[in-house]
Parts: structure tokens; C-alpha cells; sequence
């Protein structure tokens, strides 16, 4: 959460500024930075692999969830950084966490996963409390900005697709975290692809030109790159060990830390619907993790149990 904090702060400073950080750089840099430590990790691990042996078992062995994922986390990243530029922060966040809700879904579709009644009560408290938690902030108070209806509506639409296409790609790499097992090695290989295909659109963009590369990397903007490299490699883990929504689940906790602890801080007014919101927010995630012991049921396993008892 503090690194989507960062990603706003950093990506909504204005299209005049000329130092203004560009997102594509980051993508770049990020990837390579994961590409590398992934590699030297696969080496470590493994000493009697080559150079060339490595390259192969990721770069050059393609594969389609990877190239998927790839394309929609480039994608999410330059729509995260066009609804930063619209939004602000508090709509941001809560936008932020579509992939709550969405996940689920094409997880039944591209996973195979079903899941019980109460896991979507779960998601349905998620989303009252993420509601009730933006309302109870204060973000909806008048301003420049917000009176703005048509930047307000391309900031929401950029999320929303952004949205879209983390949970798609997050379901992409766990389906490859899950057959092969090998985390290093899948995050070579996402990285690698995502790197190739930030660095293909910046240099079109920008038609070859190189000079203003690092344009707007300041310490903020290092702290965020830092928070990127080391976040991804916990979050592949967090999946390989329980899922996607799991996940997402620790991730709306992060986001009503990010709306209660500030006026906490300050001793400002806390509404009644920001406890709400908040208290919502708590029991989904505490009631999710309880009933998440079991992994969810595929069709598979479903279809066995039903040929099963058709033969006796």
C-alpha cells in the first residue's frame, strides 16, 4: 500500500512539469532490477547451470502466461499512472482495489476455482467497507479538481481497466507458479518479457531518444523503485503459497491502514462511516483467512468426485 501511496504522489504531479517522472522509465528499471536479482538467484541456487543454460530456462522458453501477464501488467501500469494524474489520492486507492472484486470472477474462468457463498459475503463486506471508508475520509469534499467531471471520468475508467488487467495478469502468473513451482525462475521470465515490452513502447514513444531516461528520479521516486523490486518478490511468493485473492485480501488491509492511520496521527475527527468502513474491512479479511484453510475447489476435482459416485 505505501508503494501505490508513492506511485500516486509520483505519477500525479502535473504533464507541465518538466522534471515529472515518467512511469515507463520505472517499468523499465523495475523489471530489470527483479530480471537480475531472479538470475542471480537461479545461479546461486545452481551452480552447475551455465549462462547460457539460464537464458534458455527463462527468456528464451516462451511461455503464453507469461507473455500474457506481461502485457497486462505494462498495460495497468501506464492506466494506474493516467487515473494518479486525474484522481485523487483517497479515489485512487479505493479504485485501486477493483481487483478485489474482479479476481474472483476470472479466477472461475481461467483457474477453474469455485468458491463458496461465504467467500463472496466476504467480498461484499470488502467493497461496503472500502465504500463507507472513502465516504467517511473526507475525500469527497469540493475542489478544484474534483469539479472536473470529465477528468474524473477518464481517471475512473483508466482504474478500472487497470483494474482488469492486474487481476488478469496476477491469475496468469499463479497458473505458472503453480505448475512449475519455481519462483525465481518465473519472475526471470515475467520480468524479461515486461521489461522487453516497456522498453519497445518508450522507445517509439520518445523515437529512440534516451536523454531524459531518468528524468524525475529523485529519492522519493528510488524509495518507490525500491519498494516495487522488493514487493513483487513477495507478493510472487504470497501467490505460490495461497492464491491471488488471498492476496488481494492483505491488500485491502493495507488500504484501511492507509485511510484510518493519518487522521489517527493527526487527532482529527474520525467519522462514524470511516469506523464502519474500516471495521468492515477487518471482519472480511479475518473471515476470509479463516475460511480459506481449504484451497477453493476446482472443476476437476468436482467432476472426479461426480464420476465417482455415478459408478457405485
Amino acid at each position: 500500500m505505501a508503494s501505490i501511496i508513492l506511485q500516486h504522489s509520483l505519477q500525479s504531479q502535473p504533464a507541465s512539469n518538466p522534471n515529472r517522472y515518467d512511469p515507463l522509465s520505472g517499468i523499465i528499471l523495475i523489471e530489470v532490477l527483479k530480471f537480475l536479482i531472479s538470475f542471480l538467484a537461479i545461479v546461486q541456487s545452481d551452480t552447475t547451470a551455465s549462462f547460457r543454460n539460464v537464458l534458455q530456462g527463462t527468456v528464451l522458453n516462451v511461455s503464453s502466461d507469461a507473455t500474457a501477464a506481461a502485457l497486462f501488467f505494462t498495460a495497468a501500469t501506464i492506466l494506474q499512472s493516467i487515473g494518479a494524474h486525474y484522481l485523487d489520492l483517497i479515489p485512487y486507492l479505493v479504485l485501486s482495489q477493483l481487483k478485489t472484486i474482479v479476481t474472483p470472477l476470472f479466477a472461475r474462468i481461467i483457474l477453474h476455482q469455485r468458491y463458496p457463498l461465504r467467500n463472496w459475503l466476504f467480498i461484499a463486506m470488502m467493497v461496503l467497507g472500502i465504500v463507507l471508508a472513502q465516504l467517511g475520509s473526507g475525500s469527497d469534499a469540493i475542489n478544484t479538481k474534483g469539479l472536473r467531471t470529465q477528468a474524473m471520468v477518464r481517471g475512473v475508467m483508466a482504474m478500472v481497466l487497470a483494474g482488469i488487467c492486474v487481476a488478469l495478469g496476477s491469475l496468469c502468473i499463479e497458473r505458472t507458479l503453480k505448475k512449475s513451482g519455481l519462483l525465481f525462475q518465473c519472475n526471470a521470465q515475467l520480468a524479461a518479457y515486461s521489461s522487453s515490452i516497456a522498453l519497445v513502447y518508450f522507445c517509439w514513444q520518445t523515437k529512440f531518444r534516451f536523454d531524459h531516461f531518468f528524468r524525475g528520479f529523485d529519492a522519493l521516486a528510488c524509495l518507490y523503485l525500491g519498494l516495487q523490486v522488493s514487493g513483487g518478490f513477495i507478493v510472487a511468493k504470497c501467490v505460490q503459497m495461497t492464491s491471488t485473492v488471498t492476496k488481494n485480501y492483505a491488500q485491502g488491509l493495507g488500504f484501511a491502514l492507509a485511510v484510518f492511520t493519518p487522521p489517527l496521527v493527526a487527532r482529527q475527527h474520525i467519522s462514524f462511516q470511516l469506523l464502519i468502513g474500516v471495521g468492515l474491512i477487518l471482519a472480511s479479511v479475518l473471515g476470509s483467512s479463516a475460511s480459506n484453510q481449504k484451497p477453493p475447489i476446482a472443476d476437476e476435482t468436482l467432476s472426479e468426485k461426480s464420476s465417482l459416485t455415478n459408478s457405485v
